[in-house]
């Protein structure tokens, strides 16, 4: 009980890391409750696990933009939101905000193909389906057949890319 009391005067925080973070203090308030319930490891435990757990998901909450550009100046702003930003002929400007990593590269590139209208899946099949002989047919049906599409040019700005790892350096260069 002692041992307790200490934790007990902490209740205190927990309107500190509800005024910063609802996340933090939904931590908080589980792991608080675990040690009361259970014990101060298995508490520690789970408080420990659904910290890494909300690191991990928060990675998932990736958000892309369509940039335009707006008349007569130098910004690029999300086309959604501001009606005047007009997009660059042949040219699509993504901002990327969120990280990259193992376990959310497959979003990253889903996400992509779908914020550019790209069945990558059927792009890829019509690749596959032409003969490794036929390099110069290949060349020529590959730059007809993705006519369709409205860029010729594709701009990624990661400014606001928090992290990224080797793995998703390689699904950049692919």
């Amino acid at each position: 009980m002692v041992a307790l009391k200490g934790m007990f005067l902490q209740i205190g925080d927990f309107a500190r890391f509800k005024k910063k973070s609802n996340v933090d203090a939904f931590v908080w308030m589980v792991t608080f409750l675990s040690v009361i319930i259970f014990s101060i490891d298995i508490g520690l435990l789970i408080g420990l696990i659904l910290s890494i757990a909300c690191i991990f998901c928060s990675g998932f909450k990736a958000h892309f933009t369509i940039l335009g550009h707006l008349p007569n100046s130098d910004l690029y702003l999300d086309i959604d939101s501001f009606q005047r930003a007009i997009e660059v002929p042949f040219v699509k400007v993504v901002r990327y905000s969120g990280s990259i990593n193992y376990a959310t590269k497959a979003f990253f590139k889903n996400k992509l193909c779908e914020t550019l209208g790209i069945n990558l899946l059927k792009e890829l099949r019509y690749h596959e389906s032409q003969n490794e002989n036929q390099v110069n047919v290949v060349k020529k049906n590959c730059s007809s057949h993705l006519s369709n599409l409205n860029f010729k040019h594709l701009v990624i700005d990661f400014s606001a890319l928090t992290n990224i790892d080797a793995s998703s350096i390689d699904l950049l260069t692919e």
